[in-house]
């Protein structure tokens, strides 16, 4: 697979499973320096301690926010009410309230080999 310098973050549409199946959400992938950056913030704004990842007791819904606002672009599918604009504030609400959507976006975010095509491309 060829290295690819663009500089544009990757994009890609993930498809939930389980009981979130016929929903995908737009999403970015979270390369180390910027998952980096991202948990420095987070510690910066004291939504996390300095050696943890998880988010301290009261500011779960500002820690689910915030994921929603960086590496979540918009939803498509069987979203209720039907039409509803993508919003980051509602997905950050979903982060915190459906354990399942929860970790499968955490694991996708990482995940570059998903973002890229058998050629490479994003």
């Amino acid at each position: 697979m060829p290295l690819n310098l663009d500089r544009e973050k990757p994009q890609r549409w993930l498809e939930l499973t389980g009981h979130l199946k016929g929903v995908e959400i737009l999403i970015i992938l979270a390369t180390p320096k910027e998952g980096e950056r991202f948990r420095q913030r987070l510690v910066r704004r004291g939504v996390v301690k300095h050696d943890r990842n998880l988010p301290k007791a009261g500011r779960e819904d500002e820690y689910f926010q915030m994921i929603a606002e960086t590496y979540i672009l918009d939803w498509k599918g069987d979203v209720h009410p039907e039409g509803t604009p993508y919003s980051s504030e509602k997905m950050g609400a979903a982060l915190g309230d459906i354990p399942s959507l929860f970790q499968q976006v955490m694991e996708a975010i990482g995940e570059d080999s998903v973002f890229f095509g058998q050629n490479g491309s994003a």
